[in-house]
């Protein structure tokens, strides 16, 4: 290249015929003409690709959605029929609740209920001032003052 000396390079190029010029200026613009369809067609691609994301996502939300509603819903189901137990015993104070909540009977029924529902780690009945009456975790159930703690697992 150091022997060319100024615009020696050049010199090939003036050669080519006015249709070989146009020939190579139609060639150029349809490269570009290529590259710009080629950049549009990706840009779609990725709008495309965005948007299934978003539509999976929400898919995916809507049925976690729907799957803990069935879990919830089968934990609720325990816990109304044991109201309607407690209710049915007509139970007046905190003594009566301890006495009849507190066996061995309503202790297998925790048990019994909760076995039916792996989302649920078990059940305990609580009394008014906070000490625990029964539970589906052991027999016989540990004495425990659960006053003044948020109870979400035991």
């Amino acid at each position: 290249m150091s022997n060319l000396g100024r615009g020696q390079w050049l010199k090939p190029w003036m050669l080519l015929s006015p249709s070989s010029w146009r020939l190579i200026t139609a060639s150029a613009i349809l490269l570009e003409l290529m590259a710009v369809v080629v950049s549009l067609t990706m840009l779609n691609m990725r709008h495309v690709a965005l948007d299934n994301a978003r539509q999976d996502a929400e898919n995916l939300g809507i049925a976690m959605a729907e799957q803990t509603s069935r879990a919830v819903q089968g934990i609720d189901l325990v816990l109304q029929e044991t109201q309607k137990d407690i209710a049915a015993q007509d139970i007046t104070t905190p003594e009566e609740f301890r006495w009849a909540m507190g066996s061995q009977t309503v202790y297998l029924a925790l048990n019994q209920e909760g076995s039916g529902l792996p989302q649920a780690q078990g059940f305990a009945v609580i009394g008014v001032d906070g000490v625990l009456v029964n539970a589906s975790g052991a027999w016989p159930v540990p004495a425990m003052d659960l006053s003044g703690q948020i109870i979400s697992n035991i």
